[in-house]
């Protein structure tokens, strides 16, 4: 190889590297420039607010009647008349349909004249008996004409009880045909109209005459698993929610507990009662329960999602007046329906990372926003 040739090949390579070198430089100085240039994170902070609270069990059931039953005519026959309708309030005692009293009330006389006859018979013997007897004494006639006297009166005495008793049952279906309101409630359903037949069973497809509820007061039934069954004990009170009615919370009471468990569920089964004087509260309603074991009012309270979480426990990050975010620990007590009370570590005035809490690394420099 010439001198010229190789003196050109030791210029080309310190071009290349002299070219490389400034390349090299000229990242590194780039990247010192992106590093000078510090990305803010742009967060929003609020404070925490005072409020109430709550832990507690929730549950679904149904609104049901505190009372209901059933009415059927105790006697068969065509309803004669009815004296209410659906919808209808009633009282204790009112009358709700009468059944044709034709058939009872002639039984009835008969049985009253029945009774009249051993009325009359009991009488006779009993006069017979009582002279016997004063002619015994007297020795004026023999033993066993004391004794048949005294034998017939047994007899008319136990006719005499036969015929009062029917006559009362004689009686007593004649009331019957009188259909009567248990309890005072609300007629929710009629089932025949005047003309039909009722008839006097209870377990007969089509003898019910009305359904009756009382919604005075009602109930829900719901099922408390068996873990839950010892916190029963700690409950306060209960909330009803019904979707009618979604802002306004009725307030009940447990009122009876099953004491068993359902051996297919595992469940067991109590009874919340809830004053309805106003009767917004109808049968078939479907409820939300919330069965308060624990509540605190004047509160602490942050949204969940404010409140992260890492090997040392629950933390939120705090704003300093310089626009720097700190990584405060905090101690949480009730946790329910998205919102954590705060017990401990921050106060009501501090500003809290509310919105980009997850952005934000402690000692940083943020930009907040509005």
């Amino acid at each position: 190889m010439s001198r010229n040739r190789k003196r050109a090949y030791i210029i080309a390579a310190g071009i290349v590297i002299l070219f490389g070198l400034l390349t090299y430089l000229r990242l590194k100085a780039n990247a010192k420039e992106a590093a000078a240039v510090q990305v803010i994170p742009s967060v929003k902070v609020e404070t925490a607010q005072r409020g109430t609270i709550e832990k507690t069990l929730s549950f679904t059931g149904d609104i049901a009647a505190i009372q209901q039953a059933s009415i059927f005519s105790k006697v068969g026959g065509n309803l004669e008349q009815e004296y209410t309708n659906i919808g209808s309030f009633v009282h204790e005692g009112q009358l709700l349909a009468l059944v044709d009293t034709t058939i009872y009330s002639q039984n009835a006389r008969q049985a009253k004249a029945s009774f009249m006859q051993a009325e009359a018979t009991l009488f006779n013997a009993k006069m017979n008996y009582e002279r016997n007897k004063s002619l015994m004494e007297q020795n004026l006639i023999a033993k066993q004409e004391l004794d048949n006297s005294e034998t017939a009166y047994r007899v008319a005495v136990a006719q005499h009880e036969a015929a009062g008793a029917s006559y009362r049952n004689a009686l007593t279906q004649l009331g019957y045909c009188k259909v009567i309101a248990p309890f005072t409630g609300y007629i929710t359903r009629r089932f025949l109209d005047p003309g039909a037949y009722a008839t006097a069973s209870s377990n007969v497809s089509g003898s019910t005459l009305f359904t009756l509820m009382d919604i005075g007061k009602v109930k829900t039934i719901v099922n408390v698993l068996e873990k839950q069954i010892p916190l029963l004990g700690k409950i306060k009170e209960a909330d009803i929610k019904v979707d009618a009615y979604p802002n306004q919370v009725f307030k009940g009471r447990i009122s009876r507990i099953s004491e068993q468990l359902d051996l297919s569920t595992r469940t067991m089964p109590i009874e919340v009662d809830v004053d309805n004087p106003s009767n917004l509260l109808k049968p078939g309603m479907f409820a939300t329960v919330s069965l308060i074991l624990e509540k605190k009012d004047n509160a602490l309270i942050l949204p969940a999602q404010v409140v992260l979480h890492d090997n040392l426990g629950d933390y939120v990050y705090t704003l300093s007046n310089d626009s720097i975010v700190h990584k405060t620990y905090v101690k949480v007590g009730i946790a329910q329906d998205n919102v954590d009370e705060i017990v401990s570590g921050i106060s009501a005035s501090d500003k809290i990372v509310f919105v980009g809490q997850d952005l934000v690394k402690d000692g940083q420099k943020v930009k907040v926003s509005g």
